[in-house]
């Protein structure tokens, strides 16, 4: 039988990061390995507080289909907040996703083609390994410390692997 998806779907593996969230859903298991937050931090109430105003004030524009780029409003304001900050952006060069794995995927989308090399901090973060090893990608670790990248470590590998696409490192 003909296989019906791509080449790319068969490098599709399942997540480890759904296997792990299936855990920490169990009562009694405090997992690191998800790198879930606290939800004691999420602002329910100031969050709830905006849901009202924005549907108050614009919510058949706020639930309405856009463009791909994210509602033209959140853009702007984005655009001027960053404005406060010094940063020199309009609205059409911020692109809203849902969430970071959408962040990350598309990263490897345009970014990234068969073979291309990321250099990336060990450890790394599960989802951008796997997002970027949807577009072919191979990886080479960098050490890291308590401060992040060891930079000795990733001029070396910078010098060896002149042509590495980009360096994946995770903010904190």
């Amino acid at each position: 039988m003909k296989n019906i998806f791509s080449k790319r779907a068969e490098n599709i593996k399942s997540s480890e990061i759904r296997e792990i969230l299936k855990l920490t859903s169990q009562s009694g298991i405090i997992s690191f390995a998800g790198g879930l937050p606290s939800s004691e931090c999420f602002p329910v109430n100031q969050l709830a507080e905006i849901s009202v105003q924005v549907m108050n004030e614009m919510g058949k524009e706020a639930l309405q289909y856009h463009t791909t780029d994210g509602f033209k409003p959140l853009r702007q304001q984005i655009a001027s907040r960053m404005l406060l900050d010094g940063s020199k952006v309009t609205e059409s060069s911020i692109l809203i996703t849902c969430g970071s794995q959408q962040g990350l995927d598309f990263s490897g989308k345009i970014f990234l083609d068969p073979g291309d090399i990321v250099l990336c901090e060990s450890p790394s973060y599960l989802g951008a390994i796997n997002a970027f090893k949807t577009y072919g990608a191979k990886f080479v670790e960098i050490e890291t410390d308590q401060h992040g990248m060891v930079i000795s470590d990733l001029d070396s590998k910078l010098k060896f692997y002149e042509k590495a696409r980009f360096i994946y490192v995770i903010p904190n």
